[in-house]
């Protein structure tokens, strides 16, 4: 990381404070799917095995669950075509297999909004 930062509008109108991409949306397998968790709606979409994925995304998930220099708000924010489409907190040290993003301002429409985006942003 180069250390540079940047200000980007996210979803709900704040603004973030973001840094270098720790990882690309080749990460991510394009099977972005909405799923309705409780009184929450959500998305789950699978990550690549390995070097290709989980493990791209961990180096960065494991600074942001410390809430280190590299990631002092807890949070990623996951960006499409340089537009912040969700900035969720970080819950645990590493993910395997899949990430679920869910959140009490992620409403029907807001998940399918978010699905489409991870789709068209992952590519093939």
């Amino acid at each position: 990381a180069d250390g540079a930062t940047e200000l980007l509008a996210a979803p709900d109108g704040q603004t973030c404070v973001v840094g270098s991409a720790g990882a690309t949306g080749s990460v991510f397998v394009p099977d972005a799917d909405v799923q309705q968790v409780g009184e929450q709606w959500g998305v789950l979409i699978s990550l690549r095995p390995g070097a290709e994925g989980e493990d791209i995304l961990n180096a960065l998930v494991g600074h942001c669950f410390a809430g280190d220099s590299v990631c002092p708000g807890k949070q990623l924010a996951i960006e499409v075509d340089a537009k912040i489409v969700s900035v969720p907190a970080v819950t645990a040290p590493q993910i395997l297999g899949s990430l679920q993003i869910t959140g009490a301002n992620l409403d029907q429409r807001g998940a399918q909004a978010l699905a489409y985006a991870l789709n068209a942003g992952v590519g093939g």
